[in-house]
């Protein structure tokens, strides 16, 4: 029974290790890895939920983020960047839209681009969510391989 106890243990570690989450904080702004099965669970003050999603048809790079900021939001800005992950891991930039704004509570972002195969993408939205006087930074990000 203490077996079977451990075993459960360890693969329910494991899985939490599987479907965890990239996180890194850079000047007050946080930067998370979208999953594949749904965005982490975040304690964000003025954001409900930032969804990433980078597809391929072919060559052309089908990129989408939706930002939805808490009731009381006012304003969304941000800007998306399509870069290229190269093979000593060092990031290019392929594409940049920046200037995006949406006034209330949600933006949506939809874009394609034509890359080169053979490459990992990145498309990473740096939105600021404004709620009144306060307004907080959020980033998320989502690679895959064309």
């Amino acid at each position: 029974m203490k077996a079977k106890k451990t075993a459960a243990l360890i693969m329910a570690i494991l899985m939490l290790a599987v479907m965890s989450v990239n996180a890194l904080w850079a000047d007050g702004s946080q930067l998370f890895r979208a999953s594949a099965d749904a965005n982490p669970v975040l304690e964000w003050v003025n954001t409900d939920c930032v969804i990433v999603e980078l597809a391929f048809t072919g060559l052309k790079a089908n990129c989408t983020a939706r930002v939805i900021g808490k009731p009381g939001t006012t304003k969304i800005t941000a800007e998306a960047i399509l870069q290229r992950i190269n093979t000593d891991g060092s990031l290019t930039t392929i594409k940049k839209w920046s200037g995006l704004e949406a006034i209330g509570n949600e933006m949506y972002f939809d874009k394609d681009y034509y890359v080169k195969d053979g490459y990992t993408y990145r498309l990473t939205i740096n939105a600021r969510v404004y709620k009144g006087a306060s307004s907080e930074s959020v980033s998320v990000y989502d690679e895959v391989y064309c």
